[in-house]
This record gives structure tokens, sequence and C-alpha cells, in this order.
């Protein structure tokens, strides 16, 4: 009698407990992926990226708070490096022997808009935090494939853009990212039990049911010791140097 009577009352409780609304869950959200960018303090990864027929091999690296570097390593044709030091943009074109100096004066929204462009090339959602804008984003619970909880989360950036986002729940690692007709999508994840997340390893660009292209990232390393040379480009000899001041996005 008394074992039936604690089970109602459990029952009851389960019964009474308040729903979760969309507002609470998207809290949630942002503060799972607060915390899960903070895990991320510094990591690097070697990548080759396929489309149309063309292979790029490329590396990539970054430390908390904002340093970044990427280097196009092949083919010859195409040898690029990109770095931020914190507050300069350096560009380095290789075959053109050209260094480029951006002296960012932008405000802090414009600006991670322009290094989320300038690295796009390098590294992507899974391992940055999805650029959520401020208003127009809507977070609901779905059953994930296989098992288990996800979340969706849709962003409307601008007049007539949408974009949605999958990501596992509770520990937020991005699954999957739909622009239009275009997915991205996490075919194969490389995982950190003592962070408790995981990054992509293999990523798909997908439209409708065909492929466009597919990432490959070797050598992944969550965690790791990089000093702030890494981060620090030089003009090497023979190269013309420019520096630009830039207080406003460029026009699109």
């Amino acid at each position: 009698m008394i074992r039936r009577a604690a089970l109602a009352l459990s029952f009851l409780a389960a019964a009474c407990k308040p729903q979760q609304t969309p507002a609470q869950l998207l809290s949630e959200v942002h503060k799972a992926l607060a915390a899960r960018d903070a895990a991320l303090s510094s990591y690097r990864f070697e990548g080759t990226a396929t489309q149309g027929g063309q292979t790029l091999k490329y590396r990539f690296a970054f430390k908390t708070p904002n340093k970044s570097v990427g280097e196009i390593t092949g083919p010859d044709a195409m040898r690029l490096k990109v770095a931020f030091d914190g507050h300069r943009l350096l560009r380095q074109d290789l075959n053109a022997k050209t260094h480029q100096v951006f002296e960012l004066k932008l405000k802090p929204q414009d600006s991670m808009v322009f290094l989320n462009g300038a690295f796009a090339p390098f590294v992507f959602e899974g391992f940055r935090t999805p650029l959520l804008p401020i208003r127009g984003v809507t977070a609901a619970k779905v059953e994930r494939d296989g098992g288990g909880e996800a979340v969706t989360l849709k962003a409307s950036p601008g007049e007539g853009v949408e974009v949605t986002y999958l990501l596992s729940w509770p520990g937020a690692d991005v699954l999957e990212r739909r622009l239009g007709e275009v997915r991205l999508v996490t075919e194969a994840e490389h995982c950190d039990e003592a962070k408790k997340l995981c990054v992509p390893r293999v990523l798909r660009q997908v439209r409708g049911t065909e492929e466009e292209a597919r990432t490959e990232l070797s050598n992944i390393e969550l965690g790791a010791a990089l000093d702030d040379a890494t981060f620090e480009l030089t003009a090497p000899e023979g190269f013309t140097s420019t520096t630009q001041v830039l207080d406003a996005l460029p026009a699109q």
C-alpha cells in the first residue's frame, strides 16, 4: 500500500512539473554554448577540403581570447596565410608576395562578423560558436536520429534569411547547419571525454541529396599549447607590405 502511494505521488510530481518555456530553453542553450566555448580555449588541426574536383590542404590554430591563424599549404598556386593577433588581421599571399595588415577599429559585433568571414575557409561551427543575432532566435527540443535529445536553433539574421542549427543536447555540439537548400552535416566527430564535447572531424556540404563539398580533419588537438608568436606574421624579404585601417565593414 505504501509503495503504491509513493508511486502515485511520484507520477503526480512528474505531472505537476512546470513545462519549460521556449525562452527558458533558449537561455539554457546560450549557457551550454558559452560553457562549450570556454572549454575550447585553444586547439589546432590540419585538414583537406574537396569541392568540384579540387582539393585544398590547410592547417588552423586558435587561442582564447581571439587569436587565430590559418594557412593554405597546397596546392602551391593557392598558398596563403591569414592571422589575427588580437588587434590586427594579417594576410600573406605567398605567390603574389603581398603582406596586408588590417587595423580593426570596428564595433565588437562587426568585428566578429568580419573575422568569421576571414577565417571561414579554415574553421566552422562546431569549433567556433554559431554567430547568432541578438533577436529572432528560437529553440525547440527534438528527437535525435538514433535516440536521445537534440535542439534545433532557428535564427533570422536578415530579412528573408533563416539559418537552422541542429545541436546535440545537453552538450550543444553542432550536428548540422541548414541555409536554404544547403546543409553542412557532421558525418564523423572527434570527442574529448575530459571536456565532455565533440567537434566535427568529417563535414559534408549537401544540396538536396547531392554532396557538393567535403572536409576531413586530422591531427586535431584540443587544449593545444600555443604561444603568442604562433599568431604573428611578419613581412618576408621581398614582399610588398600595406596597412589599412578598417572602421566599417566592407560593402557586400
